[in-house]
């Protein structure tokens, strides 16, 4: 019975662990506007890049940059992202951009920055 209990414990506890990594990426399939995140460019370098999330008038998803990057840019859209995280909770997590892209208009996933 013990090795019956001990099973379904190692079960439960695998669940469990696998929806809680699952969640952050679940949850990153649509960022509502003023979420804050942070992006990585390679045009930018390594650095970092706080902002929040915005609809432009063209309908495209932009993240727009809490101050000017790396030749003056203001906003970049989700196809100009290298990594993109948002915060939750006081820590980053990783954001899937691939899902968030297939659902811009084209005109937008062939975009870049401002």
């Amino acid at each position: 019975m013990d090795s019956r209990r001990s099973r379904l414990s190692c079960c439960v506890t695998a669940s469990v662990l696998a929806l809680v990594a699952y969640a952050p990426v679940a949850a990153a399939q649509a960022l509502p506007k003023g979420t804050l995140v942070r992006v990585q460019v390679s045009d930018f370098g390594a650095k970092w890049n706080d902002g929040t999330i915005g609809i432009a008038p063209s309908g495209c998803t932009m993240i727009y940059l809490k101050e000017k990057a790396l030749g003056q840019y203001t906003s970049v859209s989700l196809a100009g992202a290298g990594k993109l995280q948002q915060q939750s909770g006081g820590t980053w997590s990783d954001v899937a951009l691939k899902p968030l892209l297939a659902k811009e208009p084209k005109a937008c996933r062939e975009g870049q920055n401002d």
